[in-house]
């Protein structure tokens, strides 16, 4: 089944609110505070650069979904890119030196996270409806 252009650029801005939600998570490390988003930007120390090319991936994984209108591959590419944004998230995480704190701070990602997997859920539902619906 393939999904509507409506439909494809509702979960592009859901997955933009992420990636948005993903660079403004605060990590605490060396001397001062800095938020993943320019981490991922002018990060370079050695113990960056796993998280930033994890991240980078999965913001590209995120984005992909809109040039694949067939749900099967659609729903993947979203959560793949969800997972692997999660994963940067935990790696950003297991390098910051204030760790409580930068878990605070990713509360409204979390959340966008959450909302992304509910909408897709719905897309998902919505599918099947239709094909239930259409009978053999």
């Amino acid at each position: 089944m393939s999904l509507s252009l409506r439909r494809l650029m509702i979960g592009l801005a859901f997955n933009l609110g992420v990636v948005l939600a993903f660079g403004i998570v605060l990590i605490g490390a060396g001397h001062g505070v800095a938020p993943i988003g320019l981490i991922l930007f002018l990060g370079d120390a050695e113990e960056w650069v796993l998280p930033m090319i994890v991240g980078w991936v999965a913001i590209g994984l995120l984005v992909l979904p809109v040039l694949a209108p067939r749900l099967g591959l659609h729903v993947a590419l979203v959560q793949l890119g969800l997972l692997a944004l999660a994963a940067a998230w935990m790696l950003f995480l297991s390098v910051s030196e204030a760790w409580g704190f930068s878990l605070a701070f990713s509360i409204p990602f979390l959340g966008a996270m959450i909302a992304r997997l509910r909408f897709l859920t719905a897309e998902i539902r919505r599918a099947s409806a239709t094909i239930a619906a259409a009978g053999p």
